[in-house]
């Protein structure tokens, strides 16, 4: 019997996305949230692009999904899912002929707004967060779709993704936005603990529009903490955290 673990290699592709405020230069004013991807800088002529990594094919895969974004990014609070898959063949070595099967998977990982910062500073890849610009028009369809680049954009600057990676980049975001209707995951985005308002902001910029009466809709699947938000840009508010 032919051994595969020899002949097979598992290429993962990270699609890192969370939620950031953007800087506002008066502190009373509540910041515009915005959609971030993590972008690496993996080449010596400076290219921008996502981040891949091989898996370790002896152990069960989500096992090794997840050492693999612990060693790579430095967090150990985050969700992932594989969300794509392609499967070529390919020779790795000159000399020899067994063709090497390269299943290549796309997998999404939503890191916290709290723990991004922790993530720019110890992955172990050269990288920065940039901010995702999608504006879409009534029927939900992207109008434009890059990356911001503006002097105020504290993060690396980056004119843009090439056009794979681009594409790639909005079809995660195309997914979050089929999965928030009838899944938990807006709360993969959100901090532990989150008031209504940041629970509606949230949920308003990952659908790329405002959607009306959402709270009564995720009311029955929060519950309230007994703590308050400190108020700085508003009057504090209740904090609520999802109910286990």
């Amino acid at each position: 019997m032919e051994d595969t673990s020899k002949t097979l290699k598992l290429v993962n592709e990270y699609i890192v996305l969370t939620l950031g405020s953007k800087p506002e230069v008066n502190f009373r004013k509540v910041a515009e949230k915005g959609i971030r991807v993590f972008i690496s800088e993996y080449k010596e002529n400076r290219e921008t692009g996502l981040v891949e990594s091989v898996l370790d094919t002896s152990e069960n895969l989500d096992s090794a999904i997840r050492k693999d974004i612990e060693r790579i990014f430095g967090v150990d609070d985050f969700y992932f899912e594989i969300i794509g898959m392609l499967d070529s063949y390919m020779n790795c070595d000159i000399g020899i002929r067994v063709p090497t099967r390269c299943l290549k998977l796309q997998t999404l990982v939503i890191i916290r707004q709290s723990n991004a910062a922790k993530l720019a500073l110890n992955a172990h890849v050269k990288g920065s967060w940039a901010w995702l610009n999608i504006i879409r028009d009534d029927e939900g369809t992207p109008l434009e779709e890059k990356l911001a680049n503006k002097p105020d954009n504290p993060t690396l600057v980056i004119d843009e993704l090439c056009n794979s990676h681009m594409e790639e980049v909005m079809k995660a975001v195309e997914w979050v936005r089929h999965k928030l209707y009838f899944t938990n995951l807006v709360f993969s985005f959100l901090p532990e603990s989150f008031t209504l308002k940041e629970f509606e902001e949230a949920f308003n910029t990952l659908n790329g529009h405002e959607a009306t009466t959402i709270k009564k809709k995720w009311i029955s699947k929060v519950e309230e903490t007994g703590e308050m938000s400190n108020g700085l840009a508003h009057r504090p508010a209740k904090l609520y955290r999802l109910k286990v």
